[in-house]
């Protein structure tokens, strides 16, 4: 069998789809860069490309990959990106000196690659348990390549002749890949200081899935019925005086920041979106009486508002395990993507009720004019409260703007505008949401916003010529949602409750026991015996289904020591981790359970 049907018939087993991409009809003649093929002084292969250049060395390309790999990839190293496949030398040189770990290689040269698939055996590569390949793919895409990685010390190694000849599209690569890295290093650190704070939460508002009732009830509602978000940036304002008018006309979703400003103008929202579990967040509500407002928000959410709102509410379901294993067992609300704001929450609800025209105030994504929120945000209002002497007001506002890394973008104008890197998150958010669902027209409404792929503006005053359907269709469709009950019953919230405390107790005792045992090994030394009843205990947690709980907690803890495991560890370095993965489960675990002990059902 020829090297390239072998390595083919590899690849396809392992990517079914991409054969699709192999079987083009131009790939049947080598690429035009390659202008010849030589054998190298080593006796291996390598490719001239045009201009001269060489895919690889012509006198030891082993030599040279293993260079490579030596000066770009250190000895602890738990996941590694290739830029280029190139002929794969590299790729061996990494796969025999880091024996395990995994690996993923983009190559963005389809017809290259397929030549080289008939000029040597890839199946070490192919075969690597740890391979995957983006091949062909949009740079955008990369995310995809890195979802359930770990993202600390991930490493990325250039073959250097393919980087050179597709600079751009590596350059584009690079940069989501380190915003991907960005998003995730966010994610843990707000995981990591406020996990306890959603587990507390949840077992404070579990009661109230038995009469709320799920958003997946809702689920294409609206459909027809164009939609304002409402949301709480500094051009808010150019929208608030036309709120009367554009109720008549549209859906009015509302984020809670932007709660007072509708109020002030007489306006009560449809539906008002609460999903941020902070005590503060929940000061957006003080003095907000609502009499038709529907509330959108989940089982994490701050407690206080929950319990004090006064008319209807539905729940999403909570990204959080503790609540999963509740929804699981009794009814599962209804997912809502959301990005990390409330505003992305507020977008995928409108979508996930039907609406395909969404406008956008307030969602400026930016500071324009320097300023942060609109002006009498609860968030001004706090600055305000906190203003003294050695820390006045321009402090507090300095601080906001310029806190969070800023730089320049352009609004809808062409000018520029500040950002900073936590709207970069939001603003990665919405322009992946903008590509995946092309029907759902969203636009912003002040040319001050920053411009988004996918996302344009349009004047708020052309709305006004849009047919007014509040009597007719969207107060109609209000009044039926009435009806709506939940689909848990009190039996059933408190046998998952009792479930849960026994699955708890039970885990508690096995990480003592690991904690027990790995103390005593490191004082002692190892038996085989020993480590048997640690591999045990390991698979009796890992067949739990309520360890995702306590993981929610340790995965910060998780993330630092998978991300430092050497494979030369010694056995007192193995035994350390292992003492401080069981001990720090082990107070998750009883935190969650004396959490779930006092949950009043």
């Amino acid at each position: 069998m020829s090297f390239y049907q072998k390595n083919r018939d590899l690849l396809v087993s392992l990517f079914p789809g991409i054969s699709d991409k192999l079987n083009n009809p131009s790939l049947d003649s080598p690429p035009a860069l390659v202008v010849e093929t030589v054998e190298t002084k080593d006796g291996q292969i390598s490719i001239r490309r045009e201009k001269g250049t060489w895919l690889h060395s012509t006198h030891s390309p082993l030599r040279e990959a293993s260079r490579l790999i030596q000066n770009s990839i250190p000895g602890t190293c738990p996941f590694c990106i290739f830029y280029g496949f190139g002929l794969a030398y590299h790729l061996d040189i990494f796969i025999s000196r880091h024996r395990g770990v995994p690996f993923a290689v983009v190559e963005p040269d389809v017809a290259l690659f397929n030549y080289c698939l008939g000029l040597r055996d890839f199946s070490s590569v192919f075969q690597s348990p740890g391979f995957s390949l983006a091949l062909g793919a949009p740079a955008e895409a990369m995310p995809a390549l890195l979802e359930g990685k770990p993202y600390k010390d991930i490493q990325i190694c250039m073959l250097r002749s393919v980087v050179e000849n597709n600079r751009e599209y590596f350059k584009l690569c690079d940069r989501t890949v380190q915003e991907y890295f960005s998003r995730k290093e966010i994610n843990a650190n707000t995981l990591n200081k406020f996990s306890r704070l959603w587990v507390s939460n949840i077992c404070r508002n579990l009661p109230l899935t038995v009469r709320i009732p799920g958003v997946w009830t809702l689920k294409e509602r609206f459909k027809g019925i164009p939609a304002l978000l409402l949301a709480a940036g500094p051009t808010l304002e150019e929208t608030l005086p036309l709120l009367p008018e554009l109720r008549k006309r549209m859906l009015l979703v509302c984020v809670d920041t932007a709660l007072k400003a509708c109020l002030r103008r007489g306006i009560e929202p449809d539906f008002l979106i609460l999903t941020d579990p902070q005590y503060w967040n929940s000061r957006h509500m003080d003095r907000c009486r609502t009499r038709k407002t529907i509330l959108i928000s989940d089982v994490s959410t701050y407690p206080a508002p929950l319990w004090a709102f006064e008319g209807r509410v539905f729940f999403c379901s909570t990204p959080f395990p503790l609540g999963q294993f509740f929804e699981s067992r009794t009814e599962i609300k209804g997912k809502l993507k959301s990005g990390g704001s409330v505003s992305t929450a507020a977008w995928d609800f409108i979508r996930h009720c039907g609406g395909r025209e969404i406008y956008c105030a307030g969602l400026d994504l930016s500071f324009p004019d320097g300023e942060t929120h609109y002006r009498g945000s609860t968030f001004e209002e706090r600055i305000h409260g906190f203003s003294e002497r050695t820390s006045p007001v321009e402090t507090g506002s300095w601080l906001a703007l310029m806190g969070g890394n800023p730089y320049q973008g352009k609004n809808h104008l062409g000018e520029p505008v500040l950002t900073d890197q936590r709207m970069k998150i939001y603003i990665h958010w919405f322009e992946e949401q903008m590509a995946c669902f092309s029907d759902v027209r969203t636009q912003q409404l002040s040319p001050r916003s920053i411009a988004l792929k996918g996302l344009g503006w349009e004047d708020s005053e052309r709305l006004l010529s849009l047919p007014e359907i509040r009597e007719t269709k969207i107060n109609k469709k209000l009044d039926d949602l009435s009806n709506i009950t939940s689909g848990v019953t009190e039996e059933d919230l408190k046998n998952s409750h009792s479930q849960l405390i026994t699955e708890l107790e039970d885990l508690i005792a096995l990480t003592a026991k690991g904690s027990r045992i790995s103390k005593n090994l490191l004082e002692s030394g190892i038996t085989p015996g020993d480590l048997d009843e640690l591999n045990q205990i390991d698979q009796a947690i890992l067949n739990r289904e309520s360890r995702e709980m306590a993981g929610f907690i340790l995965a910060p803890i998780l993330e630092e020591q998978i991300g430092g495991t050497r494979t030369d560890s010694t056995e007192k370095e193995v035994l350390t981790r292992s003492l401080k993965l069981y001990t720090e489960l082990n107070t998750s675990l009883v935190f969650h359970r004396d959490q779930i002990i006092r949950i009043d059902l």
